[in-house]
C-alpha cells in the first residue's frame, strides 16, 4: 500500500534534494571561510613582510627536501575572493535557515 501520492513523492524527493544541496554548500563555506594564517600575515603586513615572517616561523628544510602542503586544495583556495564569495553565499543561506524556520 502506498502512503503517498506521485505528486507528494515528488515534493518529498525535491525537497530531500535541496537539502543534499544545502549541506554541499555548507560544507564548502565550513572549509573555505575561515581565514588562514597565511592570509591573516598577508593581510595584516602586507606581501614582502608575510613572507619574511612566515619564513621565520617555519624549520628550515634539508637541502633538496620538499614542503609538504597539509591540502593543496585549501592553499588555491585561499584569498579575500574566496573569501567574499563565502560571505555572500553565506547571507544568502541564512535567509534559506529563516525561510525554512519560519516553516517549521
Amino acid at each position: 500500500m502506498n502512503i503517498l501520492s506521485a505528486s507528494e513523492a515528488e515534493l518529498i524527493n525535491k525537497i530531500v534534494s535541496l537539502g543534499a544541496q544545502f549541506r554541499l554548500l555548507k560544507e564548502f563555506l565550513d572549509r573555505y571561510s575561515g581565514l588562514s594564517s597565511s592570509l591573516a600575515l598577508h593581510l595584516a603586513y602586507g606581501a614582502d613582510q608575510a613572507k619574511k615572517k612566515s619564513a621565520r616561523g617555519q624549520d628550515a628544510l634539508a637541502p633538496g627536501e620538499e614542503e609538504e602542503d597539509e591540502d593543496e586544495e585549501q592553499e588555491q583556495l585561499s584569498g579575500v575572493y574566496i573569501k567574499a564569495f563565502c560571505s555572500g553565499v553565506n547571507e544568502m543561506l541564512t535567509v534559506y535557515r529563516e525561510h525554512i524556520l519560519a516553516i517549521e
